[in-house]
């Protein structure tokens, strides 16, 4: 009996210990769709849940250099304006690659998008870093899954071709949500006696009780 309440103590104290440090993370699949109604915005921010935000803006190259563009958001999903020759709801590369530009609160990795206006067989993207380091070119299709894991926090999906024009309807990842920030409740645990302790708790009381009969035996 004993050395079972002794481990049950111990595995108390672990899992405390644990959670502290927060071990034990809850991973999960995420998807978000991102058609809707805002129109032309500076940026777009979608809550995620478990304390995880994506915020979207874009880029499109102008005169020798990258600036800043509108992200555009339709029935027909997301989408970068302001480039140079097609001033549209769509990503596009004819003549300033336009790149939509996802920034995760927290570390998150990519599994894929869902593409509309992919009937052009030339059509093709990049993913990139935050440095705009190519991390893969692909086909763009109307849904693609990525095999590699692409982790991080901030990802370029870039339009490269002069027939390119596209635009992005859904995002998946994977997200490995953090435990709790909220005080952990303290554990209320009873002292245990080690073994010796408890041995000699049992002398005493055995000699306490000889000298009570004892006592009642010379009173009667």
């Amino acid at each position: 009996m004993l050395s079972t309440l002794m481990k049950t103590r111990h595995r108390l104290l672990a899992a405390a210990a644990m959670a502290a440090v927060g071990v034990g993370a809850s991973a999960h699949a995420g998807s978000v769709s991102l058609v809707g109604d805002a129109g032309l915005v500076d940026s777009l921010t979608f809550d995620l849940g478990d304390g995880l935000s994506m915020t979207l803006t874009g880029t499109t190259f102008k005169a020798k250099a990258y600036q800043d563009a509108q992200v555009g958001q339709t029935a027909d999903g997301i989408g970068i304006t302001h480039s140079l020759n097609n001033d549209s709801f769509q990503i596009d590369g004819k003549g300033g690659d336009d790149t939509l530009w996802i920034t995760f609160s927290d570390e998150v990795t990519l599994t894929g998008f869902d593409f509309n206006f992919t009937n052009d067989a030339s059509d093709d993207a990049k993913l990139i870093d935050v440095d705009d380091n190519t991390l893969l070119k692909f086909d763009v299709v109307d849904s693609v899954s990525f095999a590699d894991a692409y982790t991080g926090t901030t990802f370029g999906l870039k339009a490269f071709g002069t027939r390119d024009d596209w635009t992005v309807t859904e995002l998946s990842y994977l997200y490995d949500a953090p435990l709790s920030d909220s005080p952990i409740e303290a554990l209320s645990v009873t002292a245990l006696p080690t073994p010796s302790a408890a041995l000699a708790g049992a002398v005493t009381l055995g000699v306490l009780t000889l000298r009570r009969r004892r006592q009642n035996a010379e009173q009667g």
